[in-house]
């Protein structure tokens, strides 16, 4: 009976702490870049979208430096009042902290507004080499859902492409004129 109450006694003490706290990280980054979506309360899964420079030094789970390149993903936050005050578009640096055994495995865990004329490099080098834009199926493609604010649109040959079709439907327009 007595082994029983200490038993409860400390299911209750555990109860009370709430959950465990996270290990340390196992890898933490400083990291900049653009926002490009925050969560929407209304919609249940939306998420923090972020495109971010170069993480030279990033490491996989295999405990392998593979580095990252400049990409858009998703985030998570360790606490959504990290986000409070920051707006799509902001220029930012943010703590990126990895626990390869803890979920979520990557979050960010510090957010910091930049001044509006902080220089980013989000520019992949060699990209537009790399891809053969020509050789693209554009037909299958919905511009709709692309976002055109960052295109420039009078450099693009959509009939060479093979965007004739497209050009007349209102999707793609162009921004700088």
């Amino acid at each position: 009976m007595r082994g029983a109450l200490v038993l409860l006694a400390l299911g209750g003490l555990i109860a009370c702490a709430g959950p465990a706290p996270p290990p340390p990280p196992d890898h933490v980054y400083e990291v900049r870049g653009l926002v490009r979506q925050l969560p929407d309360p209304s919609q249940p899964g939306s998420e923090f979208f972020v495109t971010h420079e170069s993480v030279p030094d990033f490491v996989d789970l295999s405990g392998e430096v593979v580095g990252m390149g400049v990409m858009t993903m998703p985030f998570q936050v360790a606490s959504p009042s990290l986000l409070d005050g920051v707006e799509v578009g902001d220029k930012i640096v943010f703590t990126l902290e990895t626990r390869d055994a803890a979920s979520p495995p990557v979050q960010i865990s510090r957010i910091e507004v930049l001044a509006d004329d902080t220089a980013l490099a989000l520019e992949t080098p060699g990209a537009d080499e790399a891809m053969d834009h020509g050789a693209m199926d554009h037909g299958d493609m919905d511009h709709g859902a692309m976002d055109h604010g960052d295109m420039d649109h009078g450099a693009m040959d959509h009939e060479a492409a093979g965007d004739d079709a497209e050009a007349g439907d209102g999707a793609a327009t162009n921004a700088d004129g």
